[in-house]
């Protein structure tokens, strides 16, 4: 569907259905309003869909960092001497 129509363009829906070319022209507005409004909200969406990921990446990494730094001051508590890695992997 075209987003504007032409003089011409309206004219010629305007007699196929009936109506006059203030009622096509109006239609059109009414449409790219509805348009602009329903992108806005997808906008929107995504952008708290994107908000929302970021935080439970970010909540995560800090899992991560805080079992990391737990277990690092735990096994050199244990034994200053010992493998981290190996405890990371494990």
């Amino acid at each position: 569907c075209q987003k504007y129509l032409s003089v011409a363009d309206r004219s010629d829906v305007a007699d196929a259905l009936n109506l006059s070319e203030t009622q096509v022209k109006t239609w059109y507005q009414n449409r790219r309003t509805k348009w602009k409004r329903q992108n806005q909200l997808r906008l929107e969406q995504l952008r708290h869909q994107t908000s929302l990921q970021n935080n439970l990446i970010n909540l995560h990494h800090d899992i991560i960092n805080n079992k990391l730094i737990i277990l690092m001051n735990h096994c050199q508590s244990q034994d200053p001497g010992v493998n981290i890695a190996k405890h990371l992997l494990a």
